[in-house]
C-alpha cells in the first residue's frame, strides 16, 4: 500500500492515490486470484481466508481481496514492533476481519438489528469505549455541520437537543420519566 496523501489536506491526491493503488496492483492481481478460485458459488473468486506472512506488509492488497463479510486475514507469527498499512473502508464497508496473536480489526458497518445490539451490549459491558457526543441545541445545528466539514469539532457525534428534556439522560425509561415530569433541558 502506498503512503496516501492526507485526505484533510489534499483531498484529490489522496483520491488519485486510492484509484492508482486498485487500477495498477489491486485489479490486475485481484483478476488473476479471481481466475484460481472462481467457482459456481464464488464467481469473483475471492479468498475466504488470507494467512499473511509477519514479515512484509501485503495487508493492503489482501484487505481487498479476502471475501466481503465472512473473509478473514490472519497472522499467526509475532508482529511486535511492525506496521502495516490498509486501506480501512475495504475493512469496515465489507465486514472483513484481521485477525493477529494479540489483538484483532473487525470491519463493522452495522448492518443489522443483531450488530448494532451486539455493539450496544459491548459498551454496557464495558469492552468499547465511546466518546461521548457533543449535545447541541436546533440553532447551533449550522455551526456544527460546519465545524464537521471542517474536521475541526470536539465530540466524535454531536447530537441536535430538539426533543430531549433532560441531559444524562441513560435510557428509555429515564427519558419517559423526565418527559412525564415535564423537565427541560
Amino acid at each position: 500500500m502506498p503512503r496516501l496523501a492526507d485526505a484533510k489536506r489534499d483531498i484529490e491526491t489522496f483520491r488519485a492515490g486510492v484509484r492508482d493503488f486498485q487500477d495498477r496492483t489491486l485489479k490486475p492481481f485481484g483478476a488473476a486470484v479471481g481466475a484460481l478460485l472462481r467457482s459456481p458459488d464464488n464467481p469473483r473468486g475471492a479468498p475466504d481466508l488470507i494467512i499473511e506472512r509477519a514479515g512484509h506488509d501485503a495487508l493492503g492488497v489482501s484487505t481487498s481481496l479476502v471475501k466481503p463479510f465472512t473473509g478473514r486475514i490472519v497472522y499467526c507469527e509475532e508482529m511486535t514492533g511492525r506496521r502495516y498499512a490498509f486501506y480501512a473502508p475495504q475493512v469496515w464497508t465489507r465486514q472483513r476481519r484481521i485477525l493477529m496473536p494479540s489483538a484483532s480489526i473487525l470491519g463493522t458497518h452495522l448492518c443489522n438489528a443483531y450488530e448494532v445490539t451486539r455493539m450496544n451490549d459491548m459498551i454496557a459491558a464495558g469492552l468499547l469505549d465511546v466518546t461521548e457526543p457533543t449535545l447541541v441545541r436546533w440553532h447551533e445545528l449550522p455551526e456544527a455541520h460546519q465545524a464537521m466539514w471542517d474536521n475541526r469539532h470536539q465530540g466524535a457525534t454531536y447530537v441536535v437537543n430538539h426533543a430531549l428534556p433532560a441531559r444524562g439522560l441513560r435510557g428509555r425509561d429515564a427519558l419517559f420519566e423526565a418527559w412525564a415530569a415535564g423537565e427541560r433541558a
